[in-house]
């Protein structure tokens, strides 16, 4: 499962908190099943412009390799642009 967390001001609504999720999810890709079982955790910080690389940050679990699993997905999101 996908863990998300948010924070900052204005501290979002419900339904900006599931469209959020909702785009994450969407953005994933054919990565999301690989995230989700690498123990993805994904925080939202809503101090930051929705146009803020810092809005978005992201982790997986001790088990798995961060920089490979950006590197690869960074390489699907060129491709399909």
């Amino acid at each position: 499962m996908i863990i998300f967390h948010f924070t900052g001001d204005p501290y979002p609504s419900q339904e900006e908190q599931e469209r959020a999720k909702t785009a994450f999810i969407d953005k994933l890709g054919p990565f999301k099943d690989e995230f989700e079982s690498s123990g993805g955790v994904v925080v939202f910080n809503y101090s930051f412009s929705d146009t803020d690389n810092r809005r978005i940050s992201f982790n997986v679990d001790n088990n798995h390799n961060l920089s490979d699993f950006i590197i690869r997905w960074n390489e699907y999101i060129v491709s399909i642009r």
